[in-house]
Formats: C-alpha cells, structure tokens, sequence
C-alpha cells in the first residue's frame, strides 16, 4: 500500500473517508451517516449528515498535537460556547462521554484524532470581506479574549506562542529557500516579542482569520480552534490582518477591524512597524509548515508559496511594510 503522502489529493481524501465513514456510527451512535467533503487542507473536514442532524467532522490530519492538547483545546471551545454570548460550534461527545475518536489510517504514520462537532449553517465568509464584517470580527475577537481571561486551565497543556515557529519542528534548514532571510526576519519578530514581556498572555484563537468564521442573519460565528494557545492578545489581530492582506482593497478595511476590536497598537505599545512585524512573522510559520506537509496540494503549492514569501519579506525588510499588493509575483 502507498504511504498516504504519496497519494494525490484525491487519494488521500478517499483513504481517509474509507477510514472515517463507520467512524460516527462506532464512535457516535449515528447509523447511516454520509459524509461529505468540506475541506482538505490542514486539517480535514467532512460535513456528516445523519438522522440525528448534520454536523462537522475533523480529523487532524496535520495537526501535531497530543491528545492531552486536543483535550484543552475542546474545553476551551465548551468554555466559550457555554458563554452564551460567543457563536462557536461546539464539539459533540460520544456516548461514552469522550469527545475524541482515534483512528487507523492506512498508510499514515500514526493514529489520527477526529473530533465531532455543531455545524453552523451559515457560509463561510472567505473572500466576502466587508466593513460589517471586518468589525464583527474584531468585535468577535475582543469578546473571545474577555472570555479568555476566564478560562481556568485546570492543569491541562496549552502551547504558548513565544516564539515565531509557535514551538513547532523547526525544519528550514537544509531546504530550497534563502534561510538567512527567514532568521533575520524570526531575529526582528523576537525583538518585539521582547517589547510585549510582562504583558498578560491569555488563550488565543490563533488563526482568526476569514476562513475560519461564517457570517449571516444571527451575525458572526467562528470555528477551528486547531491553533488555539496562548499569548498576548494583539497576535491574534496580526494574524488575521495577515490573511486580510490580499490586495489593497482589503488594506482599506483594516480601520473597522481595529474599530470593533476596540484598540490599536498602540493600546500594546507597539509602533506600527513593530506591529507589522508581527503580521509579516504568519509567514514565517507558514513557510515552516508547508515545507514539512504530507498534504498533496500544498506539496504541489509549496515551490511558488516559498518564492512568493521570500519576494514579501525582502519587501518587509526593505520598507517595514507587509503589503502583498504593492510587491510583483516573482518570475
């Protein structure tokens, strides 16, 4: 049999919906569950309708955590959902009162985790960027971190970002890209770092950003906390601002992000270029990511994302500034 990073896209999606497709019904209780593709990129996710409703299945396919993290990371989404006043969809224990399913892929190197939870039934916003919606996100991100300062861990592992690789495998060296840019870059990144000690880390999402949020009649509702840890409160906003920077357009809506997010900066002590300097650092993770991935289109995708990140960050050195929109696509 191929080991499973071997396999196309299509491949490895239907090696795992093979694996997955008792899954709910062993684990669950919901007999004669389908499943449906949603997304096939870090992580994977199936939509499962079944006679008990329709939810949302992941399995963390990418995700290095241990099951003790996975574990934090559920309590804090029950945490939140619980609230009351945050839309989040919360994860769906088994029977057995467990709300993780671990599972045997074949071909894969180790045992998955897969963890049910709500579906939200409005759309994802992706690329349907608007000032209501850039300041229900801030508004959304505020409201999450009022709730995390009360979020009590209770001895559980929770990662901590303080560093610009998140604790994660360094893998960089030895591969086809400029390292000396990238450490100069993570060099700056733990300069300002350094500027945000003794200000109070709290549970992130960590990867709020527009993809991860659904957007409709009721308003705002965010998913994925895959990423959660802890830190200071304005990484979340560089990195979904990040992500918002696709072209200049979307620069333009950054105000109504900070306007329902209720601060700037400056709030952290931060000038505007150290705070760029902390949008610019997402790429330095993400780099460190698809570099390592078993994940067919990334793999495919991985050349060009490098080249496109090493021209951003020499764009970054040279002016303080990450703006996507004003630096050429590399030849």
């Amino acid at each position: 049999m191929k080991p499973y990073a071997s396999l196309s896209a299509k491949g490895q999606v239907d090696r795992i919906r093979r694996a997955m497709e008792g899954v709910v019904d062993s684990e669950w209780g919901m007999c004669g569950a389908t499943l449906r593709l949603v997304s096939h990129d870090y992580n994977t996710t199936f939509r499962v309708d079944s006679d008990q409703g329709r939810y949302a299945l992941r399995v963390n396919t990418a995700s290095p955590h241990s099951s003790e993290k996975l574990r934090t990371e559920i309590a804090f989404v029950r945490h939140l959902s619980e609230a009351r006043t945050f839309r989040v969809a919360a994860p769906i224990s088994k029977p057995d009162g467990d709300p993780i399913a671990t599972i045997d892929v074949p071909g894969f190197e180790r045992p998955l985790f897969a963890v049910l939870y709500e579906w939200l039934p409005d759309p994802t916003v992706g690329s349907r960027a608007t000032p209501e919606i850039l300041r229900s996100l801030g508004a959304a991100t505020r409201e999450l971190h009022a709730l995390g300062e009360t979020f009590t861990f209770g001895g559980r592992p929770f990662p901590t970002l303080n560093e610009p690789y998140y604790g994660d495998e360094y893998r960089l060296p030895g591969k086809d890209l400029d390292l000396a840019l990238f450490e100069e870059c993570a060099e700056r990144t733990m300069r300002v770092f350094a500027q945000l000690e003794g200000q109070r880390k709290i549970p992130l999402h960590a990867d709020l950003h527009l993809h991860n949020v659904k957007f409709g009649p009721g308003g705002l509702s965010v998913f994925d906390f895959d990423d959660a840890m802890v830190s200071w409160p304005i990484m979340d906003a560089a990195i979904s601002l990040w992500y918002l920077r696709r072209n200049a357009r979307d620069r333009e809506l950054e105000p109504f992000y900070w306007e329902g997010f209720g601060a700037s900066p400056a709030d952290f002590g931060l000038s505007s270029e150290a705070f760029e300097t902390l949008v610019a650092a997402r790429t330095l993770l993400l780099v460190n990511d698809i570099v390592g991935t078993q994940n067919a289109t990334a793999q495919a995708e991985a050349v060009p994302f490098i080249r496109k990140s090493e021209s951003l960050l020499r764009y970054f050195l040279d002016t303080g500034r990450y703006a996507p929109w004003e630096v050429p696509s590399p030849e």
